[in-house]
């Protein structure tokens, strides 16, 4: 319904993707496509960050696992895919995580550079 969120956000809506790894990063893709090509969802000012709209950001709720294999040992992956896509990555703390065994991964960076960044961490 139109009052469904995500647990622990206000507006923030999520769409469920599975499947093979390179179907999930195409549709992620499209799916950001379809927020970039909505002037509404643009210029909303929750879309706003640091780097502009929403354009340049997308958030994915992983498992707790999949989180840890993001970040790496000692946070060597999630460095390493930052500085090589030239995007900031941010994973919710475990202690901070509003549902169980899931964190939020968001990725900040021009739009391009987020959707290459998915696929190592797809």
């Amino acid at each position: 319904g139109k009052e469904q969120f995500y647990p622990g956000t206000e507006n923030e809506r999520m769409v469920a993707v599975a499947g093979p790894p390179p179907l999930v990063h195409r549709a992620c893709c499209l799916l950001q496509d379809q927020i970039i090509d909505d002037p509404f969802l643009v210029n909303d000012s929750t879309g706003v960050n640091d780097m502009g709209p929403r354009q340049g950001q997308m958030m994915l709720a992983v498992s707790d696992r999949a989180a840890s294999k993001i970040i790496g040992s000692r946070g060597a992956v999630v460095k390493d895919i930052s500085s090589h896509f030239n995007i900031a990555i941010s994973i919710t703390p475990a202690k901070e995580v509003t549902v169980p065994d899931e964190r939020v991964v968001t990725i900040l960076g021009p739009s391009q550079n987020v959707f290459d960044a998915l696929d190592p961490i797809i």
